[in-house]
């Protein structure tokens, strides 16, 4: 098979806030531009506007976190489950990322299961272990990237395997659809603003321990690496 060139990305960013949108956009274009200048990298909004990729047009549609959580009823949400029933029927064979949001509302649609932590909210940069199939896909034994969240995928989902431990990553068998719990595509500026608000994830908190909440947004993860295998994984 030809390598595919240059990519055709779209990105479907699941909040609507301003700061946010601007800075997930940010990050995901110094991501691009970094690995592949020339891909072209579309953004969607489902929220407002409520538009989505037309999937033939794209090599890679990436279905991203935000601000909302999964399993609302609202009419942008109902469309967008809609939407990812007809990537995973009608599109199947085109490559499809979910992140956090993504991740979660996928695995839910498709027979997984999702509960709140016992342990409470995983914030920051975190580093967590690969299955064996995990480590063959990305190369190494862990993973650490920006996590912002207080449910996890705790069945997996039908036709898909775990590429680590504690439903933090999914491949479907098929090969065509790449889920995860953590954000590789958010920066540090990002992961410390969304820290730093007042939310649910921080409540009962002193001072000095959201201080350290926001800090540890901050450092080195494998969010590059990470996107750098994606791209490979979509040429295949």
């Amino acid at each position: 098979m030809a390598p595919i060139t240059p990519l055709r990305i779209a990105i479907i960013i699941n909040t609507d806030e301003a700061e946010p949108v601007r800075l997930f956009k940010q990050g995901y274009s110094s991501i691009f531009k970094t690995l592949d200048p020339n891909a072209t990298v579309t953004f969607y909004d489902p929220v407002v506007a409520q538009v989505y990729p037309d999937p033939n047009a794209y090599d890679l549609i990436v279905v991203g976190g935000g601000t909302y959580i999964p399993g609302d009823e609202s009419s942008w949400m109902v469309n967008l489950r809609g939407f990812l029933k007809s990537m995973v029927g009608t599109y199947e064979g085109r490559k499809m990322v979910g992140i956090c949001l993504g991740h979660q509302t996928l695995a839910t649609m498709l027979g997984g299961n999702m509960s709140y932590l016992s342990s409470g909210p995983e914030l920051g940069i975190t580093e967590f272990p690969l299955t064996e199939q995990g480590k063959e896909f990305f190369g190494s034994d862990t993973l650490r990237l920006q996590e912002f969240h207080m449910r996890v995928i705790d069945v997996t989902p039908t036709g898909f395997t775990p590429l680590a431990d504690g439903g933090q990553i999914f491949l479907s068998e098929k090969n065509t659809v790449l889920t995860f719990q953590g954000h590789p595509e958010m920066s540090n500026e990002l992961a410390r603003f969304l820290l730093s608000r007042d939310s649910d994830y921080v409540t009962g908190e002193s001072d000095a321990e959201r201080a350290q909440i926001v800090e540890s947004g901050a450092g080195r993860d494998d969010g590059l690496r990470v996107w750098k295998r994606i791209l490979d994984w979509v040429r295949e």
